[in-house]
């Protein structure tokens, strides 16, 4: 089992600081297709990622070599909640969306 080399709060931060930066949000086709059958809007599922806290303790994904975690904001704001995905490696410096809902 992995553990995960950083704090919560560390964690959250730098999914932040990536978000910040649109380009470093990779949406899958299925958090695509997710966004538009629950009238979820890009800006929306940005503004998770860039304000959110997280929901529950990260799972390392083996297979992908990522931290998936499961991120919402706090109310009145808490309109989506979005699992997504961050490798820790320094150079990807990426999030991937996964997929996204309503609140």
């Amino acid at each position: 089992m992995h553990q995960l080399p950083m704090s919560l709060a560390d964690l959250e931060r730098l999914i932040h600081q990536i978000a910040q930066d649109s380009s470093n949000v990779r949406f899958t086709v299925h958090c695509q297709e997710r966004l538009a059958q629950r009238g979820v809007t890009l800006l929306e599922a940005l503004r998770c990622l860039r304000r959110g806290s997280i929901q529950r303790p990260p799972a390392f994904n083996a297979d992908k070599g990522s931290w998936e975690f499961r991120m919402s904001e706090a109310p009145p704001r808490d309109i989506v909640c979005l699992v997504g995905a961050i490798c820790l490696d320094p150079l990807t410096h990426q999030v991937v969306a996964i997929t996204v809902w309503e609140v």
